[in-house]
């Protein structure tokens, strides 16, 4: 290694700077490209600003013959650490040597960061593997001294450090954390204090810094008070920025679930029974659409994952999302339409063009409020057979933040044909909760039945009794609704099993 007054770091061998002061002497303004590499990380890239660094540090201009290896003296990266197993420190050093590595103007893996915050593949861990070993060759460690600081080393180079043994584990829903030292997970509904903690504060930014750089949809400017994200496994994130001097940051990762349950797999864990979910199916069958709303992991995106794949085969589905959680089957036509970070005038474009696509299913998932108006005029233009899922706590919610997007003033001649229009569009709404044991259930399905003083009108279909208890018991009104009488024949004579 050569060690140039603290100001840069190069190895030896790396005849890259050489070539950078020798470019510096004909152009000062001059960029060296790094070298391709097919691991899925970025080399360090060697830029004109750190020849200028070594020449400032020189005290004098380059000229032309320069020799760099002659005006540098052997040394190390960090010189000032020294690993042992016995140091009660060793964590702490290698968490300041992992940054240095990362962050630094001396480090060597300025760039390196993980395409995916899951595993590396073999050629990436391969590739960290021989560099590491490199680096730290130049300490003159014993064999299982470089192992055991290579594997310690990675999770902070490549991922996301002490959360990441808690990220892999497969039961676990969500991370949630109130501070360096406070992390919280959730698993079937509970949150459960843990014992993994970052080293300090600093150790915890450290790792916020690197989950932002993971972000597939990266934040314009990281100075917001909410950075919200989607990381390359669709997990969600929300980042709350807390004030360095007086307040931490606030961090919750909701992982993404691999796996899409049955609509047989959801009566099975009690989110419904199944004369609901043979109304909802022949709501499917009959193309009368419908609206499942409920607050965050009430199982919402669940039931839609569900019914979509009940459909037949040979429909053309179209999924219309920000964060990519709708899951069909391979074996269906399916086209799906993802609206992550686009931007307002471009989005209506998409919704105004939907029927272009030619779908016979539409299915929005978690829609924003203020594009509640364009999902609505969508299905009044023509688009049966579209389920819509929208993040409203009831259905007086979710008709009130209807009406406010289109902007109609009560009492104006528009006000009594745009509640029409609702009417027409929100036949059925399924209510979705969470229980005692913050396990997802169907609250209610109900019926919008018409209007009253200018006020809509529900009528229950399926309502959930107590929400206390362990056992959900769904009771159903006797009474046919009313948009069954859209239903076929066939429908008709399955209808006389439910009610």
């Amino acid at each position: 290694m050569l060690f140039l007054k603290n100001t840069a770091v190069i190895n030896k061998k790396d005849d890259r700077y050489q070539s950078l002061i020798n470019r510096l002497i004909e152009l000062e303004t001059d960029t060296v490209n790094p070298e391709p590499n097919n691991t899925g990380f970025q080399e360090v890239e060697y830029d004109i600003s750190d020849a200028i660094k070594m020449r400032d540090a020189l005290g004098g201009k380059f000229q032309k013959g320069f020799d760099l290896n002659s005006h540098v003296k052997l040394g190390r990266v960090n010189s000032e650490i020294h690993f042992s197993l016995d140091d009660p420190d060793l964590d702490l050093k290698i968490f300041q040597f992992a940054k240095s590595l990362l962050f630094t103007s001396e480090g060597r893996f300025n760039s390196l960061l993980p395409i995916n915050i899951g595993d590396l593949n073999e050629e990436q861990n391969d590739f960290l593997v021989r560099k590491l070993k490199n680096i730290l060759f130049e300490y003159n460690l014993s064999a299982d001294l470089t192992e055991i600081l290579v594997e310690k080393l990675k999770p902070e180079i490549s991922s996301i450090g002490p959360l990441q043994v808690i990220y892999n584990n497969p039961n676990i829903d969500a991370i949630l954390i109130n501070a360096y030292d406070q992390i919280y997970v959730e698993q079937n509904g509970k949150l459960a204090l843990i014992n993994n903690t970052f080293l300090n504060r600093e150790h915890f930014y450290f790792t916020i810094q690197k989950l932002i750089n993971a972000l597939k949809n990266k934040p314009t400017d990281q100075n917001n008070m909410v950075i919200e994200g989607i990381l390359e496994d669709n997990s969600k994130i929300y980042i709350l920025n807390g004030d360095s001097n007086k307040s931490e940051a606030r961090v919750i990762i909701r992982k993404d679930k691999e796996k899409s349950f049955t609509v047989k797999e959801l009566i099975q864990v009690g989110m419904l029974n199944e004369k609901m979910a043979l109304f909802l199916e022949l709501c499917l069958k009959n193309k009368i659409p419908f609206w499942v709303i409920g607050p965050t992991r009430s199982g919402k995106t669940a039931l839609l994952n569900a019914l979509i794949n009940m459909l037949p085969k040979d429909e053309r589905i179209v999924t219309i999302e920000k964060s990519s959680e709708l899951k069909v089957q391979k074996d269906r036509h399916w086209i799906p339409v993802n609206l992550e970070n686009m931007q307002s005038s471009n989005l209506n474009k998409v919704l105004n063009s939907i029927h272009k696509l030619r779908a016979d299913r539409l299915f929005f998932d978690d829609i924003d409020k203020n594009e509640l108006n364009e999902v609505i005029e969508i299905i009044n233009s023509g688009e049966e057979g579209t389920a819509v899922s929208v993040l409203v706590r009831n259905s007086k919610m979710l008709l009130n933040y209807i009406e406010y997007s289109f902007k109609v003033e009560a009492n104006s001649p528009f006000e009594q044909l745009l509640k029409e229009n609702i009417l027409l569009a929100v036949p059925i709404i399924v209510e979705c909760g969470l229980d005692f044991n913050q396990k997802p259930r169907v609250q209610c399905i109900r019926e919008l039945v018409g209007l009253k003083d200018n006020h809509f009108q529900f009528e229950d279909i399926f309502v959930l009794q107590d929400k206390n208890s362990k056992v959900p018991n769904f009771v159903i009104n006797k009474r046919t609704p009313f948009i069954a009488k859209l239903f076929g024949e066939q429908s008709q004579t399955l209808l006389k099993e439910i009610f």
